[in-house]
This record gives structure tokens, C-alpha cells and sequence, in this order.
């Protein structure tokens, strides 16, 4: 199932600073400066260096923030490039009733333009799941952190 990280708010401005968090973490750790999840800072991306940017730019390529509206047309468009019919729902947001909010705005952007499902793809399983559409690199640009993420946890044992 496709994961997408969403940042949504009342308002296209407001979704833009509150994920200045995640920027902000994005930043640390491509630096080796971990630490606690920060708050939104505003005008943060705008004084970046240009380097910066396009990491964060390619990092995120497919995240969706905005509005309402803009989030509605991010899901819409995500659904039918990837074929999917049901997501998982990302949403790194420092204030915790910002990020609740946030999710009800996906929620109910992903309730008025998710495919129905008898379009989907679930509905033309017969016995075994779809597979996941052939996305290059380029146009899925985290894909890497996947194959980092799942050897490493082939590799990694936690002892009891």
C-alpha cells in the first residue's frame, strides 16, 4: 500500500509553516545533528541555500501540502498515478492538534476524490494483490530509503 506524507491545514500558508518541522528534522539529518522533533519556524525554507532546497524538494516530491482544496487535487492525482484505492497517511507535524487536524482534512479530501471501489484495484483482484506499479526512480525518489530501511532490517537482530 502506498504511503504518502500529507501536511494540510485551513489554509495553503498555514500547512507551508507548519511543516517547517519536518523540514527542519529533514535538514539535521542529512547534517549528522539529530535531535527532538522541532517547531515550525517561519520563512524557514525561504533561507535556505539552494542545495537545501532540492533535497527537500526531491525528498518530498510527492508529500502534499496545502489547503483543502490542494490536497484534494495531491491525493486525486497520487491515487491515479499509483492506481491506488487506499493510502497510508503521513503527517509530521510538531503541534499535536495541528496533525489531528491535518488527518481530517486528508480524511475527508481522500472521502471526495479516492477512486470508488469498484474502480479500483481492489476490485479487480481475483486471488493475489496487485503489484505495485512500475515507478522509476526518478518519479518515486524514496525508494531507496526502502531498500536501506528493509535490508538493514534483514540485517539488524534485537536479542531478547
Amino acid at each position: 500500500m502506498p504511503m504518502l506524507t500529507v501536511a494540510a491545514a485551513e489554509t495553503d500558508a498555514e500547512a507551508r509553516h507548519l511543516v517547517t518541522s519536518l523540514y527542519q528534522t529533514m535538514i539535521n539529518q542529512r547534517s549528522e545533528r539529530p535531535g527532538p522533533f522541532p517547531p515550525p519556524v517561519d520563512g524557514f525554507y525561504e533561507r535556505l541555500d539552494e542545495g537545501a532546497r532540492q533535497m527537500l524538494d526531491q525528498s518530498l516530491a510527492y508529500a502534499v501540502i496545502g489547503g483543502p482544496d490542494k490536497v484534494r487535487a495531491g491525493l486525486k492525482a497520487f491515487a491515479a498515478r499509483t492506481g491506488a484505492d487506499e493510502l497510508i497517511i503521513s503527517c509530521q507535524v510538531f503541534d499535536h492538534a495541528a496533525a489531528q487536524r491535518s488527518f481530517e482534512i486528508a480524511m475527508r479530501a481522500w472521502a471526495t476524490s479516492a477512486p470508488s471501489s469498484s474502480d479500483g484495484p481492489a476490485s479487480r483482484r481475483k486471488t493475489r494483490p496487485r503489484p505495485w506499479p512500475a515507478l522509476s526512480p526518478r518519479q518515486y525518489p524514496f525508494d531507496t530509503s526502502f531498500r536501506c530501511l528493509r535490508s538493514l532490517s534483514r540485517t539488524t537482530r534485537v536479542s531478547s
